[in-house]
């Protein structure tokens, strides 16, 4: 008797799951994505194309550092721990009305229903727009123009490749024969064991912290911002969390061009590999993968003689 009401029990729990993925949540989520369908958000391709075509600074919100705004970790504290100074500072930046400063949004916010979204991506963003509609609201400005977030991930949450192909593409040649300044994680390490960065002239790297940067923030910016007025001919790229939302907004106060560049590096390996789904990278930190919160050593010369600054 005990066994057959267990097994009644997760019929029912099971049956209430079907009716509520099939036709509960997508009525929940037709009506959200009506909400959302207005908002201004430039297609990767046209992103890409304005930060070549331009010398603006672009600041990137994805889910975290939206997240990191509203003031919650999304699941992400092992990454970087929450503050309310980072959530302050993540909203001024968001709301810079700079036409010289790109401000980005994930453009699943408005498409998150079409087909060239693989369906792990386009179920990810249904629940997190759900989950988020009014914080969004509250925050977003439906006359203003955003840029896309996924111009520095072009590959893992898309169908086609041709996505990808072409944003490499044009994002190489923003720093083809230029210096760049790459700002990252200690266990970043950008451009190591791949070529997208084989175009520039010069590379010169600060390393800082693989977690928790924020809590280094005036070190990072201080000696990057003395190096940059001292070397007004380098790009600057960071990759570094929210922390590098908010550090290419400062530089970019202080009259340098800087682009944060996210998750690039690691989803350019996954391109070139062919990966379809987020893989451990044995000599790159990747925050969002079981097992890949540490790294192997590196032995490459060029990489170490890059290196102009060690932050903890």
């Amino acid at each position: 008797m005990k066994n057959f009401l267990k097994k009644i029990y997760f019929i029912i729990r099971d049956a209430k799951f079907e009716f509520y993925k099939y036709f509960i949540f997508p009525m929940m989520f037709d009506k959200t994505y009506k909400t959302f369908s207005e908002y201004k958000i430039k297609s990767i391709e046209e992103t890409a194309k304005e930060l070549l075509n331009t010398n603006k600074s672009i600041g990137r919100f994805g889910d975290g550092e939206l997240s990191w705004m509203f003031g919650r970790n999304n699941g992400i504290n092992n990454f970087q721990q929450l503050s309310k100074e980072l959530s302050d500072r993540l909203i001024e930046v968001f709301n810079c009305d700079d036409d010289n400063f790109m401000v980005t949004l994930p453009d699943a916010i408005k498409y998150a229903d079409k087909n060239n979204f693989t369906s792990d991506s386009m179920n990810f963003w249904k629940w997190y727009l759900i989950k988020n509609k009014k914080r969004l609201l509250n925050n977003l400005n439906p006359n203003k123009v955003y840029y896309n977030t996924s111009v520095t991930r072009p590959y893992m949450d898309y169908n086609y490749n041709k996505i990808a192909n072409l944003t490499y593409r044009v994002l190489k040649e923003i720093w083809n024969d230029k210096k760049i300044l790459i700002i990252e994680g200690s266990e970043s390490r950008l451009g190591v064991t791949n070529s997208l960065f084989d175009n520039a002239k010069e590379i010169k790297r600060i390393e800082c912290p693989s977690t928790n940067a924020f809590e280094a923030y005036d070190k990072i910016f201080s000696y990057a911002n003395d190096f940059l007025n001292a070397n007004d001919d380098y790009l600057t790229l960071v990759s570094l969390g929210p922390t590098a939302t908010i550090l290419s907004y400062d530089l970019f106060k202080n009259n340098h061009r800087s682009i944060d560049i996210g998750h690039i590096d690691v989803e350019y390996e996954w391109y070139l590999m062919g990966a379809k789904e987020k893989v451990n990278l044995p000599y790159k930190y990747v925050n969002e993968v079981n097992g890949g919160h540490s790294s192997l050593p590196v032995n490459d010369s060029k990489y170490f003689e890059e290196i102009i600054k060690n932050i903890d």
